[in-house]
């Protein structure tokens, strides 16, 4: 038979784990009313807005879908880790879009927003907080000088394939925690000296598959940390290739040739 002791030593441990259980579960609720309910549906019962976002609260981030405008962000008393609008129908980014957006990381890539980018779309609150801004493969063709004014905590932002041709002087002056800036695969053919200023923390810069022939030696002045990834490809560079793979392909065939008439007369 269990002694008293034991027995009391059980109940003991089983009221703490049911304790412990009951706080758990007190947390998680807390945490799930950070984020209004009314974040659930948003846009669904707008008339100017399709599509909808949803809230996943423990995780704090939004999802959305079919969405063909930016819904009208506002009421949140929280964070987000993430706001993921990829792969949606949304042309067009309006003034103060993302004003009542308090989010870390903004993901718009691929939507056909082309030229119909407002100077101000990124401006507000928004720009105070967000750390991660991905606009790739959105058709862009320029970029608005001020776009990116007072986003003092961007630490990471992906430009990939669009259609950027120029790259406006200072245009990233505001982005003093920027990191990783990512340019790889648009039409730019020239890079201004003053297009980096105020970059010093910057690390990654990727400019591959773009047109640029010739950079000058200023373009990095101030980009002391930098790893820079560059492929520059060019008409004469692109011939030199060609001519070098047939190079290789005319020496495979003779030495081919030369080993089956050698090997044939043994």
């Amino acid at each position: 038979m269990l002694s008293q002791s034991l027995i009391v030593v059980m109940y003991t441990t089983l009221f703490y784990c049911i304790h412990f259980t009951t706080l758990i579960t007190e947390h998680i609720h807390a945490h799930e009313d950070q984020v209004p309910d009314t974040c659930q549906s948003l846009g669904a019962e707008s008339p100017k807005y399709e599509g909808r976002c949803d809230c996943f609260q423990l995780l704090l981030e939004m999802r959305c879908e079919n969405l063909t405008h930016v819904p009208s962000f506002a009421g949140f008393n929280c964070v987000f880790v993430g706001v993921y609008m990829a792969k949606q129908s949304i042309r067009q980014l309006e003034e103060n879009a993302f004003a009542h957006l308090p989010t870390r990381r903004l993901v718009l890539d691929f939507n056909d927003i082309e030229d119909r980018l407002h100077v101000a779309a990124f401006s507000g609150n928004f720009s105070d907080i967000v750390q991660e801004l991905y606009l790739g493969a959105c058709r862009l063709r320029n970029l608005p000088p001020g776009l990116f004014d007072d986003m003092h905590n961007l630490i990471v932002l992906h430009l990939w394939h669009n259609n950027i041709q120029h790259l406006p002087a200072r245009v990233f002056v505001g982005c003093d925690s920027l990191r990783e800036l990512v340019l790889s695969h648009n039409t730019i053919a020239s890079v201004d000296e003053n297009t980096f200023t105020g970059l010093r923390r910057l690390r990654k810069l990727d400019l591959d598959f773009n047109r640029i022939s010739l950079l000058s030696r200023d373009v990095f002045k101030e980009l002391t940390n930098l790893e820079v990834t560059l492929c520059i490809f060019t008409f004469t560079s692109v011939l030199l290739y060609l001519y070098f793979c047939t190079f290789i392909y005319f020496f495979r065939c003779c030495y081919c040739v030369i080993f089956v008439f050698f090997y044939r007369d043994r």
